[in-house]
């Protein structure tokens, strides 16, 4: 990440989005991670996990963004219940099976221990954020 005086103003378009009018008929408008998450949930299981995923590790690598995460802990935190659900219902993992997340062609989520790992980091994270 760049670190200069736009930088809290990159991350909120890029997690919130952008809705803005400009003039007349002229809109702006830019999707942000989080409307994402949500309008994949019911069909794109494993993109909502991978943005989780990414939100989580991007939150642990840098400073300001576990700071942003921190400010707008409430619009992130129904990711966080989401991926609990999917992972108390979704079919139980098997060590024999290689299934990924990552790198299937199913838009279904499956459990697995990186999954359970991300879980529990996002937890964590959502823990500092209301402490």
């Amino acid at each position: 990440l760049v670190e200069d005086s736009l930088q809290t103003k990159r991350l909120q378009i890029t997690f919130e989005g952008i809705n803005e009018s400009i003039s007349g008929d002229n809109s702006q408008n830019l999707t942000g991670l989080y409307s994402l998450i949500r309008t994949s949930m019911e069909t794109e299981q494993r993109r909502t996990y991978q943005t989780v995923k990414f939100l989580i590790n991007l939150s642990n690598r840098n400073s300001s963004c576990k700071e942003y995460f921190a400010s707008t802990a409430i619009q992130w935190e129904f990711a966080i219940s989401w991926l609990k659900q999917q992972m108390q219902t979704s079919w139980q993992w098997s060590p024999a099976q290689n299934v990924s997340n990552e790198d299937t062609d199913t838009r279904s989520f499956q459990r697995t221990r990186s999954a359970q790992y991300t879980l529990e980091q996002a937890q964590s994270l959502l823990q500092q954020t209301t402490t």
